[in-house]
């Protein structure tokens, strides 16, 4: 544990830890990176290590000079490194260890590769059973309408995915989607929530929808209604 200045304690030391920064009110203090997820400062080991290979530095994968292959080499025993820390393996031609430049980009791959969009992140989530289908649904409700997310951003998905343990979608999930789609329309789905029991169904059971005198739309809860909806699927 590293403590700073201010008094607080951190699992590792960092590049930057504790330096002085203006305030507002003209004083300096230590600053505190409130960001350290994408914006995260160096390990002081990470940063020696770079500082002395920058003399020898040249490109990578291109050039036969001796400081381009030396590059090369030691970029590729990273990646190896990378692979068995992680993965707990070496590299191979099925899988391989990628190095990105930030947290967003690796996120848009990771993206990228799993191919998750909504609809098929939630068919993916039914695949592995109807408990995690409605969780990662439930999620991806909350993260639209109470958090305000963009549900279609790599980065809110990627953490849905993780959050429910859902690997990427494929063609399956596709048709899924397609097939649940062409089965709503038939049978007369309205909107989030329409609810169906057997031959009983009722679009928001819990809301008392109408237009006022002005056009304005009303909405209240009714839970009259409800309980009444619920009364006839148990009564089945």
């Amino acid at each position: 544990m590293t403590e700073r200045p201010d008094g607080t304690r951190v699992p590792v030391a960092l590049v930057g830890d504790g330096v002085a920064v203006p305030c507002i009110t003209g004083e300096t203090r230590p600053y505190i990176n409130l960001d350290a997820a994408a914006s995260t400062a160096a390990l002081p080991t990470v940063a020696a290590r770079v500082n002395d290979f920058l003399p020898w530095y040249s490109s990578v994968d291109r050039g036969a000079g001796y400081k381009s292959r030396l590059s090369t080499n030691e970029y590729e025993a990273a990646l190896e490194a990378a692979a068995l820390a992680f993965a707990g393996r070496a590299t191979d031609r099925a899988e391989v260890a990628i190095f990105c430049r930030n947290t967003t980009e690796a996120i848009n791959h990771l993206v990228y590769r799993l191919r998750l969009c909504p609809d098929d992140l939630a068919a993916a989530a039914y695949r592995i059973d109807d408990r995690t289908g409605e969780a990662a649904s439930l999620a991806l409700r909350a993260a639209l309408f109470e958090h305000g997310d963009d549900i279609s951003a790599p980065q809110v998905l990627a953490r849905i995915a993780e959050a429910h343990g859902i690997a990427g979608a494929g063609p399956d999930d596709d048709r899924q989607v397609l097939t649940d789609w062409d089965d709503g329309r038939s049978r007369g789905v309205k909107g989030s929530s329409h609810f169906f029991c057997g031959d009983l169904e009722s679009f928001c059971p819990a809301l008392s929808m109408a237009r006022d005198e002005s056009g304005h739309l009303r909405v209240h809860r009714d839970a009259e209604a409800l309980d009444a909806y619920l009364a006839k699927c148990f009564a089945r």
